[in-house]
């Protein structure tokens, strides 16, 4: 037999297991490039998303973990290679929407999140005495309902943006446009933009800036949880067991946060379609709600420096609400921004790249457990990263704002 305890808490574990899930983002990258050519009915993401899970269920079966306790890290890397494509396949429904993509985009991601109560609902079953591997074989049989949705559901092209009445094919592709004017800042006759030159954007780095930054203060939160909740109680691990089980419990409640994310990204889109231009009615509106993402994570920042055990049902919720805007808006800003037809690149992109920022908690880790003090040094960096992330709702802010002048005072000069 091993000791979970010993294997969970070596830093060079740790160190392999998320650069296995890294890596195993990578293909995801040329399953969007495969997609991009081919069109969706050629999408072998679905079935290698099916075929991932199935593998990784049976590598947690008990008879053979109990052997081979390094099969977790194949799994985990198998269940991040099917996970993501399976979502952002998924999450080009929300293009058949006229009104409310952006709260479908958010739904998807919280059922996404939400997914992780499984093994909450398999660790409580567990202890009610059934059997963990017929649990997981179950859960394998139910994974095969994925493939409905891959022959039956999905159309063989891309689900492009539903267009409405007022719409016309000028401004649609005023629209698409919109991410190209947004850097020079100037009118050109309407044509797709290339997807390096959305790689390059300004915008777009900046997106992927903010969301390195708020996921690595995410992470760091989940990573230190039991040694947080331990100085907290000071050892007592029937507290300490309490209200870790709590912490998870109520991030079940992401089903419902997330979509709240996009619905308030579709007010303001919203209250914003009666602007002149049309980099403020498309991605202006962006700004406020990934604000409040990073207003939320400044909150979890200040909550976990106060060593109080009276916050900890509030840290939990702004937790998860923070969880739901960050994930929720990362995919909406990329779905309504840039072309739906890069979307899947773009996605997986910032996913890895994510991923990659993300080792660099390992850094914060290690400085957490070298001396009484660090973690809260540790938190108070991090409190000053997500402030640095500010900067890119700001971005947004002031030159969308600044193109919704320009567009005003030629519209006057035209008059």
């Amino acid at each position: 037999m091993y000791d979970w305890n010993t294997v969970r808490q070596s830093h060079s574990v740790w160190l392999a297991e998320l650069g296995l899930i890294t890596l195993a983002l990578l293909p995801d990258i040329v399953l969007r490039a495969y997609t991009d050519k081919f069109g969706r009915a050629e999408d072998p993401n679905n079935t290698v998303s099916c075929q991932a899970r199935l593998l990784n269920i049976l590598y947690n079966c008990q008879h053979w973990s109990r052997y081979a306790p390094w099969l977790m890290f194949p799994g985990l890397s198998l269940m991040a290679t099917g996970g993501l494509p399976l979502l952002v396949t998924n999450t080009q429904v929300s293009n058949l929407f006229l009104v409310g993509s952006s709260t479908v985009v958010g739904l998807l991601c919280g059922a996404f999140d939400t997914s992780s109560a499984v093994m909450l609902i398999v660790k409580l079953a567990y202890a009610g005495g059934y059997a963990r591997r017929d649990m997981f074989l179950i859960i394998a049989g139910l994974h095969l309902l994925t493939l409905v949705s891959t022959f039956f559901f999905l159309p063989k092209d891309f689900i492009s943006r539903a267009q409405t009445k007022a719409q016309s094919p000028d401004a649609v592709d005023e629209t698409e446009m919109s991410v190209e004017r947004l850097s020079d800042r100037k009118e050109s006759a309407p044509a797709a933009p290339s997807l390096r030159s959305c790689l390059c954007k300004p915008v777009f780095i900046t997106h992927v800036i903010w969301l390195c930054l708020l996921q690595l203060r995410f992470f760091f939160f989940i990573g230190t949880l039991n040694q947080y909740l331990n100085r907290l109680f000071k050892e007592d691990a029937q507290q300490v067991s309490y209200f870790t089980n709590m912490c998870f419990t109520i991030m079940m409640g992401g089903l419902v946060t997330s979509p709240l994310a996009g619905v308030v990204y579709d007010i303001v889109r919203r209250w914003c379609q009666d602007g002149k231009s049309s980099v403020y009615r498309e991605v202006f509106p962006a700004a406020i709600p990934q604000a409040v993402g990073s207003l939320l994570a400044l909150l979890l920042s200040v909550l976990v420096l106060l060593p109080s055990t009276q916050v900890l049902y509030l840290t939990f919720i702004i937790m998860t609400v923070f969880r739901s805007f960050l994930y929720s808006m990362m995919a909406a800003f990329l779905s309504v921004v840039f072309p739906s037809e890069y979307f899947g690149l773009l996605f997986g992109v910032t996913v890895v790249s994510g991923g990659i920022f993300s080792f660099l908690q390992f850094a914060f880790f290690t400085w957490a457990e070298q001396y009484p003090e660090a973690p809260l040094h540790a938190n108070i960096l991090l409190l000053v990263l997500v402030c640095i992330s500010f900067f890119h709702p700001l971005y947004l802010w002031i030159t969308c704002s600044r193109e919704e002048k320009k567009s005003s005072r030629s519209t006057e000069g035209q008059g």
